[in-house]
Parts: structure tokens; C-alpha cells; sequence
């Protein structure tokens, strides 16, 4: 009986971590697309974002995923799925740009805004 007992326990602390962690997700449609440093879409500061994955500049495209309410804002934001990346574009919807936090949120470092192109 312990041992069940400890196993729902177990379980449910699981569950409970999962779920207030947030769970990943594909990117949104409405971000899909490219994305540059000041709208200039044929310089090198760009993105290009489907529904699993982002391409930085040329590079090739990289798995990615999408975090709804993950910024201290409360905004969505597209992160590699790469572990141990804390990098992100969090999509200030009132805005509508995304904002590129290369050391992650609250680090004192300036985001960079990246308006749509196409």
C-alpha cells in the first residue's frame, strides 16, 4: 500500500511540475514567416520561423518550439529546442514584433526587435 501510495505521490508532483513549467507547443501561424532587425529583410539579422523550427540568417533551420504566457510579461515566445539555450523571441503583441532576449529574460541585456517581412 506504501508503495502505491508513493507512486500517485510520485505521479502527481510530475504532473503538477509539467504543467506549471508550461508545455511547448507548435509556433503560431501568425508567426510563421520572416522576420528582420528593423524590417530589413535582405540584411543578415534575420529569421525565418515555421510551424517547428527557425532559421537564423542563412543558417540552416533548427528545431523550435513555442511557449504561451512565458515571458515575465506574460507574451508568448519562440525558443530553440536545443537544451540549455535560454535565448528566445518573445512576441510583443501589441507591437507586433518580435523581441530577441539573446541571454535570456532579465539579464540586462537590451532585446532586439525584429519587425515582419513577407
Amino acid at each position: 500500500m506504501k508503495t502505491i501510495t508513493m507512486q500517485i505521490a510520485g505521479a502527481a508532483l510530475v504532473f503538477c511540475a509539467t504543467t506549471s513549467a508550461g508545455l511547448a507547443a507548435e509556433i503560431p501561424e501568425n508567426l510563421v514567416g520572416k522576420w528582420a532587425v528593423d524590417g530589413s529583410c535582405d540584411g543578415t539579422e534575420t529569421i525565418t520561423l515555421t510551424a517547428a523550427t527557425i532559421a537564423i540568417g542563412d543558417g540552416e533551420p533548427e528545431a523550435a518550439e513555442y511557449f504561451e504566457d512565458d515571458s515575465p510579461a506574460g507574451n508568448g515566445a519562440v525558443h530553440l529546442s536545443e537544451e540549455g539555450d535560454v535565448s528566445n523571441w518573445e512576441f510583443a503583441a501589441d507591437q507586433n514584433v518580435l523581441l530577441f532576449n539573446e541571454q535570456g529574460y532579465g539579464m540586462g541585456v537590451e532585446p532586439v526587435a525584429y519587425q515582419r517581412c513577407e
